[in-house]
């Protein structure tokens, strides 16, 4: 069997649900690193997730928590990820909190691999600590061993009389790249499929992936999917759209045509033969009746 990139993540989701019984000796350390030690009211300033390794990682999950009363979150920027295959792209899910996870092909090994870059105002004085909550993180041994990890936090005060800070955010036209798009036999339920895509934004970063469905002839509602995304039975195809950090857009199509086959394309042709049967009755009928008419007429 030829494994592809997406095989490949699949196993990876699968491998970091599941945690070994071992683990790795040397912890992994997630850390926080910010563009300015201090900020006016007002300024704005950047702050990146990273991480050091000295085992190959392939799998992240990370929650990072920051005062959203003093701080206002201005983007979120994946772009340069070391983060490829995005099973959760990074989102605010409440305020100060923010989450994301995914795997990276090849794994990454080594130091200051980048996660994630932020972008805040800062809103009234204070100490804004950005902390690293929760990280996650599986080596790629084989095993999917779940790594000990460490966390640093960073803190950014906020003071009247501190230096201006202001960040030139780069322009970004380009819509994000669909490297990868494609359905995939559920491997623990046999009457489903998964829809797995790798799509990637070097400008701002990813933002989110929506897609909806055609089981019959009309499309169901949009939703947000994650990676992969579960597809019920019946679905012959799905319009797949994915967002940047700047709303550029890509799009796709994808078709599967056993469903089309097996159950639409029966029932299209049996809707053609009725009413192609209905316009013939009424053809002949139309014509019995032209002529009815005729012959009365000759008969006076």
């Amino acid at each position: 069997m030829k494994f592809t990139t997406v095989h490949i993540f699949l196993l990876l989701v699968f491998l970091g649900m599941i945690p070994s019984l071992g683990h790795a000796q040397e912890s992994a350390l997630f850390f926080v690193a910010v563009s300015v030690g201090e900020v006016a009211p007002g300024g704005t300033f950047t702050a990146q997730v990273f991480v050091d390794t000295e085992k190959p990682l392939n799998v992240y999950r990370v929650t990072l928590t920051y005062p959203s009363e003093i701080l206002t979150l201005l983007a979120i920027d994946n772009g340069k990820s070391r983060i490829n295959f995005w099973q959760t792209t990074p989102r605010e899910t409440s305020p100060g909190v923010i989450e994301f996870a995914g795997g990276s092909v090849p794994a990454f090994q080594g130091r200051g691999g980048e996660l994630l870059t932020l972008q805040f105002r800062a809103e009234r004085e204070g100490a804004a600590s950005l902390i690293i909550e929760n990280a996650e993180a599986y080596v790629a041994d084989g095993r999917g061993a779940r790594e000990e990890v460490k966390t640093e936090a960073a803190t950014v005060a906020i003071r009247e009389g501190a230096l201006p800070s202001s960040l030139q955010v780069p322009e970004d036209t380009e819509p994000p790249v669909l490297e990868t798009i494609v359905l995939l036999q559920d491997p623990f339920h046999k009457e489903r499929r998964l829809l797995s895509f790798s799509v990637r934004d070097s400008g701002s970063g990813i933002q989110r992936a929506i897609a909806r469905f055609r089981r019959w002839f009309s499309w169901s509602e949009w939703e947000a999917v994650e990676n992969p995304a579960a597809v019920e039975s019946g679905v012959w195809a799905i319009e797949f759209r994915a967002y940047d950090n700047r709303n550029n857009l890509r799009a796709e199509v994808l078709y599967y045509w056993p469903p089309f086959l097996t159950r639409v394309l029966p029932l299209s042709l049996l809707f053609v033969g009725v009413c192609a049967g209905l316009l013939l009755g009424g053809y002949k009928y139309l014509q019995a009746r032209r002529k009815k008419m005729v012959y009365s007429k000759e008969k006076l």
